[in-house]
């Protein structure tokens, strides 16, 4: 993963992606590395890509007020404000219910 971050900060996000992607491959029930694609994904400005990112580790993790927040600050930055709340309608469906009422 410390390649990924080295290369994120140089501006190499295409190889920062792929060095995250390895880390995902090689940790899957860890949601670090799909978070860090997230933000790489944010930082190069393909807000559509982050907010998948961030869905998918949200998934994993659901309990993670953390991610729910930066997937809302991502939702956000793609323009789509679904709803008032910041979630996108997949945390409106599969979220727990004291999650949802945030």
């Amino acid at each position: 993963m410390f390649l990924g971050y080295n290369y994120r900060a140089m501006g190499e996000y295409s190889s920062a992606v792929e060095a995250f992607s390895e880390a995902n491959s090689l940790n899957p029930g860890d949601s670090i590395p799909i978070w860090k694609l997230s933000r790489t994904y944010l930082e190069y400005g393909d807000f559509g890509k982050a907010v998948q990112y961030a869905e998918s580790a949200v998934k994993d993790d659901p309990e993670n007020r953390t991610g729910m927040g930066n997937l809302g600050l991502r939702i956000i930055r793609t323009g789509n404000t679904i709803n008032r709340s910041g979630l996108s309608s997949w945390q409106l469906r599969e979220a727990p219910p004291k999650m949802a009422q945030w």
